[in-house]
Formats: C-alpha cells, sequence, structure tokens
C-alpha cells in the first residue's frame, strides 16, 4: 500500500468533462481556487516510484485515488480482462469502492514516477451526492472500462488485423458500407494499442498495412478515413488465421 503524507489543504478542482483525462494536469499547489468547499481539506498527495506496489487485489479498499501524473499498470483478473493501465486523469479501480465487500479487484503497480491524490471515502460519496457531473464522470470511466473489457473479452480469440477492422467497425454510421466514412480517435496510438491488446508499433504497422490496401486513409494522427468497411467486415467474417483459433 501507498505511504501517507501529511494531509495538505488542497480543493478539488473544477470538474472538466472534454476528455477522459480531465486532471491530467493538475498542480495540487495551485487548485485552491477551484474549490468543492467540502473537499478543502483531508485531500493528500502522494509521490509514486516506478515499480511501487499502490494496492493488490484482494485488499480492502481505502480512500479513493486519482491519478495525477504518471502511468499505472494493473495485473491480476482485471488486468487480463482489459484494464492494462491507468492514465493521468483516473482513478484507479474506481469500480472496486462500490462493491460489498468493497475490495480491489486488481494489482495496482505504477509504471513511472509520479504523483496521486487520495481523496477520504466518505468525502469522494459526498462529492458524487452533490455534484452530478463528478457522478456522470465516474460513470463514465466505469463504462469506459466495462467496454474495454469486454473488447478484450472478444479480441482473445482475434487476430491483430480483424481486432484493428472491429474496432473501426464499431464507428460505422447507419449507413450503406459502401460509403467512406471517419473515425476520430479520442486516445493515443499507444492507448488505443493497450485497448486492442497490442504493441503500438504492431497497432502503426497494421494502419500501414490498411493503408497500402486502401481500406482506409490516415488523415493525421487523430483521424482515419475508412474507405471500404465491406472489406474489414469480410476480413472479419472468412480471417484464416482466427479460424485457426
Amino acid at each position: 500500500m501507498i505511504a501517507s503524507h501529511n494531509t495538505v489543504s488542497v480543493a478539488m478542482p473544477r470538474i472538466h468533462h472534454s476528455s477522459m483525462h480531465r486532471f491530467s494536469d493538475i498542480q495540487p499547489e495551485r487548485v485552491a481556487e477551484h474549490s468543492l468547499p467540502h473537499l478543502q481539506t483531508g485531500v493528500r498527495t502522494h509521490p509514486i516510484q516506478a515499480g511501487e506496489i499502490l494496492f493488490r487485489s484482494g485488499e480492502v479498499t481505502g480512500p479513493v485515488l486519482l491519478l495525477v501524473r504518471g502511468t499505472v499498470k494493473y495485473s491480476g483478473t482485471g488486468g487480463r480482462m482489459g484494464m492494462p493501465t491507468a492514465e493521468a486523469g483516473q482513478y484507479l479501480n474506481i469500480a472496486a469502492h462500490f462493491l460489498e465487500p468493497s475490495c480491489y479487484f486488481v494489482t495496482a503497480e505504477a509504471s513511472e514516477a509520479g504523483q496521486l491524490l487520495s481523496l477520504d471515502a466518505t468525502l469522494f460519496r459526498g462529492m458524487l451526492l452533490e455534484s452530478p457531473e463528478s457522478l456522470q464522470a465516474v460513470m463514465r470511466q466505469m463504462a469506459w472500462e466495462l467496454k474495454t473489457s469486454t473488447t478484450t473479452l472478444i479480441n482473445e480469440n482475434r487476430c491483430g488485423v480483424c481486432r484493428v477492422s472491429g474496432f473501426l467497425l464499431e464507428h460505422a454510421p447507419p449507413r450503406p458500407w459502401s460509403e467512406p466514412y471517419p473515425v476520430q480517435l479520442d486516445k493515443t496510438r499507444r492507448q488505443l494499442a493497450a485497448q486492442l491488446g497490442l504493441r503500438e508499433e504492431t497497432l502503426s504497422r497494421i494502419i500501414g498495412l490498411m493503408e497500402k490496401n486502401e481500406m482506409v486513409c490516415v488523415r493525421n494522427k487523430s483521424l482515419l478515413i475508412v474507405q471500404h468497411a465491406d472489406l474489414l467486415q469480410k476480413r472479419l467474417a472468412t480471417c484464416p488465421r482466427c479460424a485457426e483459433k
């Protein structure tokens, strides 16, 4: 478990919802101006070091942990089921705090040096009751983690090309697949690769292959144009590599 540090008199920042990583650039010593009155005290800061175990699967949950800087990798059942990493701006294993009994179901290890904010669980529940936006933010994160877990289970029997094909088809609009459509990537290549259970370089190689075969057109790092969704669907239906699994 992480070591306790002195309580600092900081307030929780105003919550922004334009991105999953809404807290990624928090400076704890500067957030007092963005206040929720009932959280003026009781918030603790924790520096973390690479390789540090923050909590283990099966341990009773403590304070709610928010990753301010750095990355954290999960292992155990939850890690296998699509929660490989946590990025800055995300709560750590937040769903565990809503279980009965309330126990972590993954082990969390810091991948690099960074910083956590820990919030007293009672204060956190009060914040959710008083702030619908805060509650929605937590629900969005848990929904995203559930979707990622489901996708990971489906992808266990898919090759890399079919994993990417399935992801692109999830974004297909309800219109004939003969028409091109855009796919806006709201994550980095590294995050998307982790979601699909691929290495970042493998994802880039697959996208490059798809572009060469005129399945997609890469406009920039965050925008792809799917040119032939019917070819992606055909790949999913007839892939010989996946049929062997």
